[in-house]
Parts: C-alpha cells; structure tokens; sequence
C-alpha cells in the first residue's frame, strides 16, 4: 500500500482501521497470556520439587489472575480497555502513535 498523505490526525478511515487492529491484537494477546499461564503450570509441575510447589503456583496464579481480569476488561468494558492503553490523547481524539520518522507528510 502506498503511503498515504494527511493531517496531523489523519483521516477517520484511517483511524477506524487502525482501531479495528488494535482490538483484534488486544484480543490475541489476551489469549496467548491465558496460554502462557498454562505453560507456566506446566512447567511448574514438571519442573520443580513438590516442596518449592505452593510459592511457584502462587506467582502463577497472581500472572493468571491478572492475565483474566485484562482479559474480561477488554471484553465486557472495551473502552475502558482502550483508555488504560492510553491510546486517548488529552484532547479526547484517539489517534495511533506514529513515530517522525514513519509519517508521511508533504
């Protein structure tokens, strides 16, 4: 696709894709963080002594339990989602970050 020139906010088609991105990649970092939680049981209980198992499971169940609440926060409340991404400037117009040296401007 060939660079695209426009304002210093872009286009609102541009800007609706871009969002319609970033919430398909939201939802799949949701679920590879609920995959490595299982990895990370795995490796516990193949890995480790019965002894050292309660702390090992302890730190994986506080990443899995953060790893649910991101992923019920992008699911039953989306802009809230959006909001911790801080992907709303100040101004309230949700616009991408785009380095200087990617924007193409006239």
């Amino acid at each position: 696709m060939p660079p695209i020139a426009t304002g210093a906010g872009g286009s609102e088609a541009v800007r609706a894709i871009f969002l319609r991105f970033d919430r398909q990649a939201q939802r799949l970092r949701s679920i590879l963080r609920l995959l490595v939680v299982a990895v990370m049981a795995m490796a516990v209980w193949a890995g480790t002594s019965r002894t050292e198992w309660p702390a090992q499971f302890a730190l994986v169940g506080v990443y899995g339990m953060l790893a649910l609440i991101a992923a019920w926060m992008l699911v039953r409340h989306p802009q809230r989602a959006c909001k911790l991404r801080a992907l709303e400037p100040h101004d309230g117009a949700l616009r991408p970050y785009l380095p200087r040296s990617r924007t193409y401007e006239k």
